[in-house]
């Protein structure tokens, strides 16, 4: 994995893993409840674990979908 940093136009620094064995598609915008929103831009590695819950919960979803065929 590496580490790509840079500014957006807004001026905040965006810090992103990328995953060398997989592409990545184009970001996605999400809204939050609030209580939630808070919590997830409380982690240090907000993106890194949106990520891996996206990630994991998609993989769980599909393999319980491909069992039901």
């Amino acid at each position: 994995m590496s580490r790509k940093t840079y500014q957006n136009e807004k001026g905040q620094w965006i810090s992103e893993v990328e995953n060398d064995d997989e592409k990545l598609g184009p970001g996605m915008g999400i809204r939050l409840p609030l209580k939630i929103d808070a919590y997830v831009r409380s982690l240090p590695n907000r993106s890194e674990w949106i990520r891996k819950v996206i990630t994991e919960a998609a993989l769980a979803e599909m393999e319980s979908k491909s069992n039901t065929l």
